[in-house]
């Protein structure tokens, strides 16, 4: 007596559900740490800029 074989009827659409959903997963992690540096980044360029202005004036006021 022959077993009747499993067919894998969609497995390849659950696996391709599942890639996308850790791919996205991933992008969406790329993206939030990105914009964690940018605004960290922006935020030391405007505490720069002020310090060298402080400092420029207190160099004039010398």
């Amino acid at each position: 007596m022959k077993l009747r074989e499993k067919t894998k009827k969609g497995s390849l659409l659950i696996e391709g559900i599942i890639a996308l959903i850790i791919m996205s997963g991933y992008v969406t992690n790329s993206l939030s740490m990105w914009h964690r540096w940018h605004t960290e980044m922006k935020d030391n360029q405007i505490e720069l800029n002020y310090e060298r202005k402080i400092l420029n004036e207190i160099r004039q006021k010398l």
